[in-house]
């Protein structure tokens, strides 16, 4: 938003949020207090599937598709007002739903209008994530497709999307929006407050790795939570975990500090000497990890904080670090495998160079200076494709 907002002025740029029924809708941002919000809450999701009631869950698997375009109809209507009173030329699609994509297909179908659209996540990774039936799951992947296929120009989450993206639809253009932090963080001048006694590793987001997550805290206990004779210290800022009762992991050197707000979140990873990123390593999610990128990545290197990605080979982490010496890839649980890259990221060799890779990483693909100037590109071509 802050990027069409230095694009458009008032007048110029309608939003309507589309959120999940607990979310709050609001700007929080001064700079675009005068930006029209018209929230509308989405119908559940996920009622894909009933497990109490196998004859109810089939029945119910096999209609959903259609109640849900059904009860979505208020807010296609809606957004269609919209477009006809304040003449609206151009959409701007975020298809990061089932929701999102059914009514995406329906204003454009109804409108016609020149659209570009930022897809965060495979269709395949949305679908599989909710449950989604093998019908409905098709039913979404069809209307994808059409959505895809009218779109100018389309952001992407990361090269290896981007190379997905030009092999199925050549002739759309796209171009790589990472979701940048608020700020780009770390500015040099804040003080680091690393402890020189121990090293604490942090992991701080939405875990979605947890058997990755398990194999670390396995290798640390292996390791007996002690690197090259100092102790080792693993923080972790989520809304949930889970350890199993066996876990030595959770009596030692571990810390559960539940969520925290963007500030605090910069303070801890200011005192870390690493910040971890676990992966999936099953097969199952091949796709996912090559095209999606992980949000905590970009913070990471915003907060100025040496990353230890722990996942596959081929995934965009492991090509983002090997384009920015920000930190280093471990493609395996092993124990000593996961000792030598802690070693080298607290080395003074890969610390020396590290904040101008830092620097560069931000001009090149994190900050928010990039992220306006692709996406001002995305709306440059709607433009030319569209004679505006």
């Amino acid at each position: 938003m802050a990027a069409l907002a230095k694009l458009y002025g008032s007048g110029q740029l309608w939003c309507l949020a589309a959120t999940a029924p607990s979310y709050e809708t609001g700007v929080l941002d001064p700079e675009l207090g005068w930006l029209p919000i018209i929230a509308k809450p989405l119908p559940p999701e996920y009622h894909w599937q009933y497990k109490d009631n196998p004859v109810k869950r089939w029945v119910r698997k096999h209609i959903h598709i259609d109640l849900l375009e059904n009860s979505l109809e208020p807010i296609v209507e809606e957004a269609c007002r919209i477009i006809q009173q304040e003449k609206i030329q151009l959409l701007w699609l975020v298809l990061n739903s089932p929701s999102m994509i059914l009514i995406a297909s329906e204003v454009l179908k109804r409108t016609g209008l020149p659209s570009t659209a930022i897809v965060w996540d495979p269709i395949d990774s949305i679908t599989e994530q909710q449950q989604v039936d093998p019908i409905s799951r098709r039913v979404l992947n069809e209307k994808f497709d059409a959505i895809v296929v009218r779109l100018r120009s389309c952001g992407v989450a990361s090269s290896g999307m981007q190379n997905y993206f030009k092999d199925k639809w050549p002739d759309l253009p796209t171009r790589v929006l990472i979701n940048t932090p608020k700020s780009d963080g770390f500015d040099g001048t804040s003080p680091v407050r690393r402890s020189a006694s121990k090293i604490t590793v942090t992991f701080a987001g939405s875990l979605y790795a947890q058997k990755e997550l398990l194999g670390f805290f396995h290798a640390l206990n292996e390791l007996k939570w002690q690197i090259d004779g100092r102790p080792v210290e693993f923080k972790v800022f989520s809304n949930s975990i889970y350890l199993p009762l066996d876990s030595t992991g959770a009596r030692t050197n571990f810390v559960f500090g539940g969520y925290l707000n963007e500030s605090e979140l910069r303070a801890e990873l200011l005192s870390s000497h690493i910040a971890y990123l676990p992966y999936w390593f099953d097969a199952a999610y091949a796709d996912a990890v090559r095209r999606c990128f992980p949000a905590k990545l970009a913070t990471y290197v915003a907060s100025g904080c040496p990353v230890l990605f722990n996942g596959p080979k081929e995934s965009s982490p492991t090509e983002f670090l090997s384009r920015f010496k920000v930190g280093c890839s471990v493609h395996t649980s092993s124990p000593r495998k996961i000792e030598e890259a802690i070693m080298r990221l607290v080395d003074e060799e890969f610390l020396q160079n590290y904040e101008a890779e830092r620097q560069r990483a931000l001009d090149e693909e994190l900050g928010s200076a990039i992220f306006r100037e692709r996406f001002h590109q995305l709306i440059d071509l709607c433009k030319v494709s569209s004679n505006f």
